[in-house]
């Protein structure tokens, strides 16, 4: 009996791509000493901004999170890898609105995606 051979769909590559940047935004959060709730927040503002995919750019905003591309980051690619991308989203939530969770909330009330 011979098994008919299984070929990965697009669509199922893009989910576990999804999962895996995921993990990696829940990693980032825990080493950010970031609760469960917080790092769910951060899935949920990727998965708002990106679809929790590593390439989108819009404008000027870049990646996972929609990054600003400014400086260091207009010069290299690095922003595509999903923990840089997740690191420098921490740096602009930790200013600007002090938690993830504080950051989601913001995007819901200004009714962003």
């Amino acid at each position: 009996m011979m098994l008919a051979a299984v070929t990965a769909t697009p669509a199922f590559a893009a989910m576990n791509r999804q999962a895996k940047n995921a993990e990696i935004i829940k990693k980032v959060a825990a080493k950010h000493g970031y609760k469960a709730a917080d790092a769910n927040a951060l899935i949920t503002l990727a998965e708002r901004e990106s679809g929790l995919s590593t390439t989108p750019r819009t404008g000027h905003y870049v990646g996972l999170f929609q990054v600003p591309c400014e400086g260091w980051v207009a010069k290299n690619e690095r922003w595509k890898n999903p923990v840089t991308n997740t690191e420098i989203a921490l740096m602009y939530i930790e200013k600007r609105y002090k938690t993830p969770r504080r950051a989601l909330a913001h995007s819901y009330s200004q009714g962003w995606y």
